[in-house]
This record gives structure tokens, sequence and C-alpha cells, in this order.
């Protein structure tokens, strides 16, 4: 784990500033110090930090390690300074290297080259075609190969990322960007990686981090899902629950440290007053798009990740906002040592400025990797003019671009070559001197790659995970406490949309009252004439109480691309969220089957005795549980929510014909 990796997010916006400076949302820049003392005040007082004025000379042991009385790091006291109280966490977090297994990652790659099938052969995976992908994937690389199935989406490519370094990726759509950064967070799901490709996490293979480290090694999407009917705060505290780490601040318990952890983050990126808002979508009401894209990264900050690569996290911020992101991944790097890679489309000079490295792609071939500091004097020198008043940033996409760039017309009567396609600039890079000195650091980091630094790292992902989670598992969680957590996320997207679920409460009561009716009269009399009437009232309200659920496949897709999502971020495996979920809508389904049936069954006039209606509910309640699990089958079995409804309206249809209430002359051979 990195070193103060669970108190970054209270440091994110101090890099710059004193101790008597204000803190400032990043994204709004105005004064919000009150909110971020309040926070400090109660996480203070929970693990009874406190040190002296010589932060840095005075040990530190554990949440009681006190010298000296200092007013500025007591949080009743008036002089209180939060930024102190922050840098004596720092130092708290860093005092106990064998509880906390502070470590960092780094990545380097070489001859690093990515391709894709021609024909759309990639599709999602179900329940009923796994196996038959299986065996396409093992068709794929028995057979030969033709020219054309494949094409190559990143050319061979060298390059080495530091713990500690802000990286940006730059390039025109269609270059490779979002492909660059998911085979550097080793998600290359769709692709795959050539056999010469050398891609090394600290000795770490990327399956090795697909397998046990999948939260260590974080991709981004520029797209920004959550669950609409949550609030900013329960989002992110959920998150924080499921990625606390076991050696956690002493004196703090999960709930404590998790809540504070995701109160402090909202306050670091402005989002305090948003806090009992719900994040929303497009139909359901709710926060803005921007601060819809805050908490999307929020919710990575708190994951904790020593690699994070973000795709393109920025659109819909706008550049002050932009700014800030920036400030705040470039504190997170030099704070708790973590590797940021960031693609961006639209970046200002003072943001660019910020970036330790770039990284310049041109149609899948690297053209450019290296300091920002040295980016620009390359493509001049190598006969590109910067014009006056363009950004680094932009000079340096418009190369790229043969509308937008501008030759050196100077050069160009000298006739001195100057590279124009992609091909010949990524040639003109592996002769240049910039690219010799990076092989070099490449080849001297790969000789210098020890099985000890893997021992290390899985000794701190074990120490970060909950007691009776796997070892190699890349939960930080056990199972039980993954669906612990879920449940109670399920719980309140119930009740904060407790609305559907009276709705469906009073629709049940209201379709009881218009079944029974059509049994109140005839059923009147018990007598052997009303035996035909009563199995129809029995079979209607079977029938009802069966395909009630039918619309939970709805709820499945709306959730599923959620799931994925947090399942790639290491929080939870799908499977607890399934068993979560089915124990959340239980309360639900009870309270239908017994709102329909109460009506039902006295107004039909069926017997009217304790055992034969609890035995009646029983039934259908049963049914009901049955019914909804084979629907959500359905919805695991296919792709998309259109294509789940046919195979449900033919089973509602075959149940229909075949329950054995009409009994038809004749019968299919292979249904007698």
């Amino acid at each position: 784990m990195s070193e103060n990796s669970e108190v970054k997010s209270f440091s994110f916006n101090l890099e710059h500033g004193s101790e008597n400076e204000e803190a400032t949302h990043p994204f709004t820049g105005q004064p919000d110090l009150n909110s971020v003392q309040s926070l400090a005040r109660t996480f203070t007082q929970m693990s009874g930090v406190s040190s002296t004025d010589e932060i840095f000379d005075v040990p530190v042991d554990g949440p009681d390690g006190v010298q000296k009385y200092n007013p500025r790091l007591d949080p009743n006291n008036e002089e209180f300074d939060a930024h102190a109280w922050m840098r004596n966490l720092n130092r708290l977090r860093s005092s106990d290297p064998e509880y906390y297994k502070n470590t960092s990652l780094g990545l380097v790659y070489k001859d690093l080259s990515a391709f894709g099938d021609s024909s759309d052969v990639v599709y999602q995976g179900t329940v009923f075609n796994v196996f038959q992908k299986g065996a396409e994937s093992v068709y794929r690389k028995l057979r030969k190969q033709r020219s054309g199935d494949k094409f190559t989406i990143l050319k061979p490519m060298d390059g080495i990322l530091k713990p500690g370094t802000l990286n940006v990726v730059l390039g025109k759509p269609g270059s490779g960007c979002s492909t660059l950064l998911k085979t550097l967070s080793a998600s290359t799901f769709g692709f795959e990686l050539t056999k010469d490709s050398i891609l090394s996490f600290d000795g770490l293979t990327s399956n090795e981090i697909k397998n046990h480290y999948r939260g260590d090694v974080v991709y981004q999407a520029e797209t920004d899902i959550h669950f609409p009917h949550l609030t900013v705060f329960e989002t992110l505290n959920n998150v924080a629950l499921l990625s606390t780490p076991s050696n956690r601040i002493k004196g703090l318990s999960r709930e404590e440290f998790s809540k504070h952890m995701a109160e402090a983050t909202m306050a670091m990126y402005g989002l305090s007053h948003t806090r009992n808002t719900k994040v929303g979508n497009e139909l359901i009401r709710g926060v803005s798009g921007g601060e819809r894209k805050r908490v999307s990264i929020s919710e990575i900050s708190l994951i904790n990740g020593k690699i994070v690569c973000y795709d393109n996290s920025t659109r819909g911020l706008d550049s002050a906002s932009t700014l800030s992101f920036i400030k705040c991944l470039k504190t997170q790097s030099k704070t708790s040592d973590t590797t940021s890679v960031v693609a961006i489309y639209q970046c200002s000079q003072e943001a660019y400025d910020l970036f330790d490295n770039v990284i310049v792609l041109d149609e899948g071939y690297q053209i450019y990797n290296g300091p920002t500091s040295e980016a620009k004097n390359y493509f001049i020198n190598m006969g590109y003019i910067c014009p006056e008043r363009q950004t680094t940033a932009d000079f340096l996409t418009a190369v790229t671009s043969p509308s937008e760039r501008i030759k050196n017309e100077e050069l160009v009567k000298k006739s001195v070559y100057i590279p124009e396609t992609p091909k010949a600039m990524a040639d003109y890079w592996k002769e240049s001197e910039n690219y010799k000195k990076l092989i070099n650091e490449v080849d001297t980091y790969l000789a210098n790659i020890n099985e000890e630094s893997k021992k290390e790292f899985a000794e701190s992902h074990k120490a970060a995970q909950s007691k009776r989670a796997r070892p190699k598992s890349s939960y930080t969680l056990s199972f039980g406490m993954q669906v612990k957590y879920l449940l109670k996320r399920n719980f309140t997207r119930i009740k904060n949309s407790i609305g559907l679920t009276l709705f469906e409460t009073i629709a049940n009561s209201i379709m009881g009252l218009l079944f029974s009716s059509m049994f109140y009269k005839v059923m009147y009399k018990t007598t052997t004439g009303t035996f035909f009437y009563r199995g129809g009232a029995l079979f209607t309200a079977l029938f009802f109480n069966s395909f009630c659920s039918l619309l939970e496949i709805m709820s499945l897709y709306e959730a599923r691309a959620i799931i994925e999502k947090q399942k790639n971020l290491a929080l939870y495996h799908p499977s607890a969220e399934a068993v979560s979920s089915v124990l959340s809508q239980l309360p639900a389904k009870l309270i239908t089957v017994i709102t329909f049936n109460l009506f039902f069954y006295f107004l039909s006039n069926l017997r009217r005795d304790a055992g034969s209606f609890f035995f009646y509910l029983l039934m259908n309640f049963l049914c009901l549980l049955a019914m909804s699990h084979l629907f959500r089958l359905v919805g695991s079995a296919t792709k998309s929510f259109p294509e789940a409804m046919v195979p449900a309206s033919v089973l509602l249809l075959a149940f229909c014909m075949y329950a054995g209430f009409n009994i038809p002359n004749t019968f299919h051979a292979w249904l007698e």
C-alpha cells in the first residue's frame, strides 16, 4: 500500500500552500476551510492524533503519539490549522511501515503492440455463450491465420512509468490513446497483445494483475455511470466501505473510517454541497453533468490504486475544473507515490506544465515519450513551428494532423528532411537521442526487477485484506462482507425510490380487488357446483403472483454496466451483488404477495381457516420466488433488454398453456 494513501484525499489541494493559507475547493476556488476543519475535528477526536509544531522531528507512535500540546493541532482551539493536522496525519501513517505496508508500483513496457480482430467476433459473455466463446477462442488460435483476420491497433513502442509521476497521453481521436491506457491498466478485453510485447508491473505480469491485484491497477472510462437513486454521499461511502483496508488508521472502525474518507473526498472535490443530492441520470433529476464527473473521479480516488489510467476523465469539466483535477492528481502522485496516466484532448498550458512526462500517439505509432519540458523543442527540431499563443499540448496534437501543423519553411528551402507520416515520425523518434535515453532506462529498469518486490507487494495486498478474504483474491473484503455492504446499498436504493414500492403495493391491492370481483358472487356458495370456478380462481392468483416479477429483467440491465465497472475496480464479486439483490427484494416481494392475496383470498370466498390461508400464501410466495429467479436467469443469459423479453414472453405463454388448468386433447410428443 502506498505511503499516506489513506489520507491523500485530505491533502489533494495543499501542495502549493503554506500551513496558514486557506483551503479552497479545487473545483470552485472558494474557501472551504470550515468544512475541512469540521471533518478534521471529528476525525482527530476519533483517532486521538496530536503532535507538536515540529511535526517532522517528533516521533509519533500510532494514534496516541502525543508529545506536547499544540493548539494548532487541537480541533477545539481557535488556532486550529487543518493543514498542520493533515501533515501530522501523514506523519502518523508513515510512522509504522510494518503495520501499513507502504508500497508503490511502477510500469515498464517494451515492444508493446496490440491488435484486434477485423471481424465482429467480440461480444458480451453470458451464461449460454461462455462455452461457445471458449471454443471460438481455441479455434482462432489453432487455425492458420489469414491476411485480413487481424489489424494492428498499437505499433511496437517502449516506455516507462515510474512511481510518483504524472503522465499525459496526447493524440487526436483514433490514434490509440484509449487502447494504450487499457493496455497499461491490464484491461485488454476486445483486443490482444503480440507475443513479443513485454509489459511488466515491477515484475508482475498482466495476468497476475488481472487475477490477483485488479484493484491496484485501475482504468477509468470517460462514461459516468452510477446508481441514480443514491445520493452523492451514499455512492462514495459505499465505495469507501468496500475499499477500506484492514490496516487502516488505528482506533477507527471500518464504518467510521469510510465515512470520513468519503466526506473528506467530497470536500476536496467541491461536492460537499451535493451530499444529499441524488446522482441522477438522463431520466432522474440529480447533480449536474460536471458534478457527476467529479463523483466518478472521487470514486476512483477512494480506491487508492497504485496505477490509475484516466481516459478523457475531464470531459464535461471546464478549464478551471480540469486544472484543479490535474493539481489533485499531481499532489496525489507526490504524497502517495502513485502513478497516474491521463488521456486528455483539451489541456491548458498551466495544466500541461504539471505533468512530468508526455506520450504522443499518431495512428497507433508512438512518436514521442519523454519529459514534458523537452517535447516542444523536440518537434520544433523535427521541423514544425509552434505558433505564438498556442499551448504546448495543442502544438503536440496539431503535429499529428496534416491540416493543422505548420512546417518550418526555412528547413523546407534547405531540403531538410521533415517526417510527415505517422510511420516516418515513429522512425525519426527511434533514431533520436531521446529514444536512446528512454530505452536505456527501460532496459535498466527491467534488469533491476527482482522477486523481492513482488513478495513485498503481495504482503502489502494481504495486509489490506479482511480476515476471511483469500490472499490471492483481488478483493479487499471477504464474500460475506461484500454481501453485507451491498445489501445495505440495495436497501438504500429501495428507500430512495420508495414511491415505486408504494405504487406497486397500491396497484397490487387494486388488482386483487379487480380479480377477486370476478369470483365474488359465483363462489359465494360452498358447493361442488363452484369447483371449476375455485380452480380458476387459484390459477388466476398463481398466474398473477408468478409473473409480476417479469420486469425484474429491466432492473438487471439498469445495474449491469455499474456492476461490471465496479467488478473491474475490484470492489466486489458480481455473485455477491446477485445474492444481495435477491435478499434485498424479499421484503418487497412479501408485501406484493400479501397485498394482492389478502384481498383476493377472502373476497373469492376460499376456505376461511388459518391453515388453508397461510398454505395458499406460502405457495404463491414460492411461485413468485421461482419465477423471479427464472427471469433473472433469462436476464443473465442475454445481452440486451429487448433480447431478454423474447424468451421471457415465450416462457410466459408456455407456462400459461401447460400449467394444467386447461388440459388439451393432444400434446406434443416430447411433452407427453
